[in-house]
Formats: C-alpha cells, structure tokens, sequence
C-alpha cells in the first residue's frame, strides 16, 4: 500500500482511509442524487473540475442550491467567487435575477450586465453626476460641441436625454472597461466592469 514500510504508518493510513470510506458511505442517497444532478447540469470543463476537486465545498454548495438552479447562476456564482470576491449561490442568484429583470446588477464598485442598452436605467441615476463634473464632460465632450450647446442654448436636460438615447456610447459615458463574465449555453455573454464615478 504504502511504499514507506512503517507498521504505524500502514495504521495511520487505514484508519484514515476507514473513516474516508465511511464518509462517503454515509452520504445520504438525496444528497448524492443532488451532487450527480449539479456536476452533471454544469457544461463548463473549469467549473466541473472545482466542484469535482472538493467534496466538502460542492456539498455545501448543493446544501445551498436546495432547489433547481440555472446553469448561469452557478457560472456567476463561480466568477464571481474566483474573480471579484467570496460569495453564496443565494447572493449569486438575486445578482442573477436582478441582471435578468432590471438589466444589469451592481456588486461595490463593480457592475455586471448581458447586453449594453440594459444600462439605461443606470445612466439615467448617473447622468447628473456625470454633467457635473468637469473630468467627465472634459472627457465626453470636445469644445466645439460645448460652444455648440451653449450657442444653441442646449439645456443639461436635453444633453442628459441625447446621451441616455444613445444606448451605443454607454460604455464611454460611464468611462467602463467591459470584460466577459461568461457565455450561457444559449449564446448570452454576461459581462462586468469596474465603474470610475
């Protein structure tokens, strides 16, 4: 068994191994099922891999789940763990379905989303601190379009409502850096970015 010849260290060995058995003997049968079910659902090799290099863990994780979770919450759940800072599948689910219903969800100073124009909301809430700051309108606005504003009496409103319609320029408004999160198994890619307000 072991290739140190050791009479105590053989003893050591099977009474480790006794109890290592008996643990995974006495997992209950709901409990197993639950773990096949997850490591099965996930598609992603990286992710498989983490939940097949520690028992403990997954089982904690399928403790958690209790019922059916989407594939892209556990991908959420296990970038976000990995990447941005330790959280639960519960926490990763209402990030999950914030992002899914309001269009994106922000964690500190981190904000994820699927698709850009899903940021309107959240332009809109900083659309005032960014016109008023001057990095910010140096940043977006060349001097001829502010001596053009100002010519045409442009209020801060209507520069507020041109920005917020223009979906395409978010990610400069926002001075953000997108970085893909993940893909679903649908063909969705979920990003994040780290906001500089």
């Amino acid at each position: 068994m072991l290739k140190n010849k050791s009479k105590i260290l053989n003893v050591f060995f099977m009474k480790d191994l006794t109890k290592l058995i008996e643990k995974y003997n006495n997992i209950d049968k709901d409990i197993v099922q639950k773990l096949e079910d997850l490591v099965a659902k996930v598609d992603d090799n990286e992710i498989k891999e983490t939940l097949m290099n520690d028992l403990d863990a997954t089982l904690v994780l399928v403790d958690e789940l209790g019922e059916e979770v989407e594939d892209d919450v556990i991908k959420l759940y296990f970038f976000i763990k990995n990447h941005i800072k330790e959280i639960n599948i519960i926490e990763a689910k209402a990030i999950y379905e914030e992002i899914t219903f309001r269009g994106y969800s922000k964690l500190d100073d981190i904000i994820m989303y699927s698709k850009l124009k899903d940021l309107r909301e959240y332009v809109s809430d900083e659309i005032g601190e960014i016109l008023s700051s001057s990095y910010h309108i140096d940043r977006l606005f060349d001097k001829d379009t502010i001596i053009d504003y100002f010519l045409e009496s442009t209020s801060i409103e209507e520069i507020a409502r041109e920005i917020i319609d223009n979906y395409d320029e978010y990610e400069e408004v926002l001075d953000i850096e997108p970085e893909i999160m993940f893909e679903s198994k649908y063909g969705q890619t979920y990003y994040y970015a780290y906001v500089n307000n």
